[in-house]
Parts: structure tokens; sequence; C-alpha cells
């Protein structure tokens, strides 16, 4: 099985990928793509099942393309993300490593803090049914933004994302009674703190400084604030608080709705401990924190550190970094704004820990070469794909 969920089986000696087929299992399959190395194919019946096959929970999730594993038992996929790990290391890295257990989550449902959705544009002009999916039932009204199908830009809607809280489902489904009334919305973001506080961020498509959506705000009593973006613009705010409120480990943040958090706060608490239980500070270390974002891990271990430096591009998070910083009470933390590499020359001194949390792409082998060369006691390296970070584990390894 792939590592995005797709079956991988043989036909007439060509690999075939089949999303939904299990490992073990036979099923009729339909071939809709023809390559020359390759076969993609369509399931059409599951003619002898797995044992870890289950029921989907979710009634769109055969078309819809958030969710790749929901026909599996959970405690399943937890082994096959151990072993896509440790294939991509060993593969991709040539690291062969003993990789542990995955970390899984009591009740693995209702834990996104963020969702993105997009305007069935198709019909939206016209008032039409979204194209998959449920409407918003009991509304009265149809429900024009979902998921996107995978590999496609088909719209899929729903009533109730199993993903999400039942308190962030109602504020979609508010945003749906109404939407048809603004055609300048294209896509639709909510995000939601760790107190349940709501932020909407509306991609807007006018070319007016304003949004008439404001006068809305009646809809959305549990919103705390809503914001409107063109393209590259600054983000306006139509109404509410500037930030996003969360706490990690005892230290506060505030998020400007740019900014990135990761999407599971059970799980990052578990991360971010993690991390600062292998940093293992004791008060006299320099840290760098590269990839640095909001500053969550620059602050998570600054309270066991001597000094940190956190490094991150984007502007926003910067900002909200140094604002959160001093929210704390932590004087003994820098974050410079600009490219890694850019700027891990400005970097003083030889650091006792590097901290590396990059995006999905990795870290370029220039900021590997800097910090090999800079000898540090530690390097904690916290990935988001497999084989980005087998890649750079190679690139680590053969250098030091």
């Amino acid at each position: 099985m792939a590592s995005d969920g797709t079956g991988v089986g043989y036909i007439d000696g060509l690999v075939t990928f089949v999303p939904g087929l299990l490992q073990g299992e036979t099923g009729l399959v339909r071939i809709e793509e023809r390559k020359k190395h390759f076969l993609r194919g369509e399931l059409v019946k599951v003619m002898q099942a797995a044992a870890v096959r289950q029921d989907p929970p979710c009634p769109v999730f055969h078309v819809c393309g958030s969710c790749q594993l929901q026909h599996m038992n959970y405690e399943e996929t937890l082994l096959w993300k151990n072993r896509w790990v440790q294939d991509a290391l060993a593969r991709v890295g040539k690291v062969h490593v003993r990789v542990e257990p995955v970390l899984g989550m009591d009740f693995p449902w209702r834990y996104r803090n963020k969702v993105t959705l997009h305007r069935d544009k198709a019909n939206a002009s016209d008032g039409g049914k979204p194209t998959r999916g449920n409407a918003a039932e009991g509304t009265g009204t149809q429900a024009v933004l979902g998921y996107y199908q995978n590999r496609s830009h088909t719209t899929v809607a729903f009533h109730d994302c199993l993903l999400l809280s039942e308190r962030m489902n109602s504020w979609i489904r508010a945003v749906s009674r109404v939407i048809d009334d603004f055609p300048e919305i294209e896509d639709v973001i909510f995000r939601e703190s760790d107190a349940g506080e709501g932020l909407l961020l509306i991609k807007d498509s006018s070319s007016g400084k304003g949004s008439t959506f404001a006068v809305k705000r009646a809809f959305f009593p549990e919103v705390g604030s809503a914001w409107a973006t063109r393209a590259e613009d600054t983000p306006l705010r139509l109404w509410g608080q500037e930030t996003l409120e969360a706490s990690f480990l005892g230290v506060h943040f505030r998020v400007s709705p740019l900014a990135f958090l990761q999407v599971n706060y059970i799980m990052s608490e578990k991360l971010y401990s993690l991390v600062r239980q292998f940093a293992g500070l004791t008060g006299k270390e320099h840290v760098w924190d590269l990839y640095s974002g909001v500053g969550t891990l620059s602050l998570i271990v600054a309270g066991c550190a001597h000094d940190v430096y956190g490094l991150e591009e984007n502007p926003f998070a910067v900002e909200d970094a140094r604002r959160n910083a001093d929210l704390n009470g932590f004087r003994h933390v820098q974050f410079l704004q600009g490219k890694v590499e850019d700027n891990l020359p400005r970097l003083p001194l030889r650091p006792d820990v590097v901290i590396m949390d990059p995006p999905r792409a990795g870290v370029t082998a220039a900021v590997i070469d800097h910090v090999l060369r800079s000898r540090p006691g530690k390097i904690i390296y916290v990935s988001c794909d497999p084989a980005t970070l087998a890649r750079d584990l190679s690139r680590i390894v053969r250098g030091g």
C-alpha cells in the first residue's frame, strides 16, 4: 500500500494503483488510466475483504479527497504510518534505523482546528446543488461549500465532517446558508482556538477594500473574528479580535490569520513535549530554531535555555513570534525574518541544540551544510513528510 493509502498491485506485470483496496484484498478493478510503466484503476467491488477493513463512518468518504484510510481500522493505520516512515528512511535516505511505534489518539475524531473549504463555482452562480455530497440538511437551503474531490477541483459538500468539532461544522452550515448572497467569496477558512473561539478567513475576489460580508456578523455569534484576503494582500479585518489564542505546555500564543499552527492541539502538545525532552536543556544552552513559525518550539524550550534564536521567512509569523515572546516574558529569545539560509550567518555563537521544523519541502542543502559546520551537540528534526525527512537525514548522516 502506497503512503497516500492507495492500494498497490500488479496486472500483467504492471504496477497498478487502486484507491480503496487494502493489503491482502482481492477486488474487481476498472482500469481508468494507462501509462507506460503503471496503471491506475477504480475499485468497483471488494471480492475478498481484509480483516482490518471497516465501514467508513463518513457518508462522503468515497468521493471526498480529504481522508484516505477511514475504511481501515485506526490501530492498523498507525502500523502503516510506522511502515511508511521506515520504508522512506531505508529506500530514499539509505538510513536503516528502528522507528518507534506511532503515538495515536484515544479518540481520533473532531481534532482539526483548521479547515479550508472551496466554493462550488459551477453552481454558485445559478444556485444549483453541490456537485457531490449532501446539502446542508434541515436548513432548507443548498450548501455550496466543500472539500475537493480526490485529484479534482470538483466540490464535495458535507453536512458533518467528523474531523471537525461540532461547533465548527455549525459555522460551516451557517456560511452555507448565506454565501449565495456574496458572489465575491471564493474560499472560506475556519480556525478554532483551544477554547472553542472561531476565526473566519474569506478569500475574496472583489476589487474593493471593504466587504459586505461584515454585515452578516449576527449569523456567527461564536466566531470571534472575520477577515478577508485578496491574493497576497495583507488580510483585512472585518470584525473582532486580531488573533487566535492557544496554549501549549503552559506557554501562551496569539496567532494571526495567515500564520501557521499545527492543526491538532492534542497531538501537537505531545510532539512539543517530546522535543523539549529530547533537547535535554539545563539552562546553559544556546538554541537555534529553524523555520520557527509563530515561535511555538522556540518559546516552549526557552524556559530551559540560555538563549534561543528563531529563523522564519513568513513576516506575519515572525510578528506573532515576537509578540508571543513578550507575552510570555522571554527576553532572551530573538526572531529573525527572512530565508533561513540567508539569516544563518547572522547567528552568533556555536549552537548546542538545533531544532528544525521545515515545511513539507524539507531543508535545503545549504542550510544542512551550515548547521553541520556549526557542529551542534544535538539536531532535532520535526517533519511532516517522510520522503523529505529521509533525504535530509541522509545528508546529515553523510555530512557528520
